[in-house]
């Protein structure tokens, strides 16, 4: 190794809640990011790839865990409830909004 220069550092640009996030990958990971991205992504932010992607889609906020009598699953968000991370959206999952609050 060069005493001259740093080791390689492998950096890419993703989609971020206000823009773009900056990771920084192993050569491995770098290797592996340039066949698929998504499960590298995933792995970097300890979180699945289709978390990270709904917290993408709805920016942070996290969406009502209520199922609507259609049986498909309530698309308003949970009042004062926002994560800066897909990690944390993953962990605590959701919550229920004004209209689905007092359900046990």
């Amino acid at each position: 190794m060069s005493k001259i220069w740093p080791p390689l550092q492998h950096y890419v640009e993703i989609d971020w809640v206000g823009g773009s996030h900056t990771l920084l990958l192993t050569a491995d990971q770098a290797r592996r990011y340039a066949a698929d991205p998504g499960p590298v992504v995933a792995e970097v932010l300890g979180c699945g790839l289709d978390a990270y992607l709904t917290w993408l889609e709805w920016q942070g906020r996290a969406q009502c865990v209520a199922m609507t009598g259609k049986r498909k699953r309530c698309r308003s968000t949970v009042p004062g409830v926002s994560f800066d991370q897909p990690s944390g959206l993953a962990e605590h999952g959701g919550g229920y909004c004004t209209s689905h609050g007092t359900l046990p």
